[in-house]
């Protein structure tokens, strides 16, 4: 991904965080109390960047940043978790799960597509020397239409697809190296799959069920305990009767 302003000057000496946003959601619980770095990175803020610190180690150096802005949401972890004693703590399972669910909700709405559909995408007019970066990194040129629009299909693998041109660029799109970027994720989510909630009509492959609102449940009831418990009623009663002529 582009750099956005998180700037990495090459490799620092061993480090501790010592400042952090502690109702961060993904910090609150990931126990930077007991983190050792045993190889940091020397990382930097560029002015008027959509980067904040929200980790500071003991050199008051960036040691977790976040990065918000129309077209990213991003935790970076600019150091390698395997030199620290992190990854054997609970702490960084709790990172990653509030991570997760902190840029699922907060993150912007970015568009999507799905495998097999066609990439189609308008550029804004006058957009030159346009290009799609695929996952895998392969590149290919595209040539925008009049109105500006791109077409690039059929999309056959998961991932990122990074679109970038020179010329003019909408509010949401973020400029890196002088180039326009815009990014699309192609991925296997069905909005009709993942509701999980209650339908009033469930449409099947020969027939379409309704739902009922009131039902008399019809279930298949064993007799046999009912025909223990009278043979045991008569036997009991049976048992009172014969006491009853032993003792008068």
């Amino acid at each position: 991904p582009p750099p956005l302003g998180l700037i990495d000057n090459g490799q620092g000496e061993p480090a501790v965080i010592v400042d952090w946003s502690r109702d961060h959601p993904a910090l609150k619980l990931a126990g930077l109390d007991q983190l050792e770095i045993v190889k940091s990175r020397k990382t930097g803020i560029a002015p008027d960047s959509p980067v904040r610190a929200i980790a500071s180690d003991q050199l008051n150096l960036p040691a977790i940043a976040e990065i918000t802005d129309a077209a990213t949401h991003a935790i970076v972890v600019p150091f390698d978790p395997a030199d620290t004693n992190w990854p054997f703590q609970t702490g960084f399972v709790l990172f990653l799960a509030g991570a997760i669910t902190h840029l699922s909700d907060t993150g912007p709405l970015t568009e999507t597509i799905r495998p097999g559909e066609t990439l189609s995408e308008r550029l804004p007019l006058g957009a030159a020397d346009a290009r799609i970066v695929l996952p895998d990194n392969t590149r290919h040129d595209l040539v925008p239409a009049p109105d500006g629009r791109v077409a690039y299909g059929p999309i056959r693998s998961r991932g990122i697809y990074t679109l970038s041109w020179s010329g003019p660029a909408s509010p949401t799109d973020v400029q890196v190296d002088g180039r326009n970027r815009r990014a699309l994720a192609a991925n296997l989510l069905d909005p009709e799959e993942s509701d999980i909630g209650t339908r009033a009509k469930l449409s099947l492959a020969s027939r379409e069920v309704a739902a009922q609102a009131e039902a008399s449940p019809s279930l298949n009831r064993k007799l046999w305990p009912y025909l223990l418990l009278a043979a045991l009623a008569v036997a009991m009663l049976e048992w009172f009767i014969y006491n009853r002529k032993v003792h008068v």
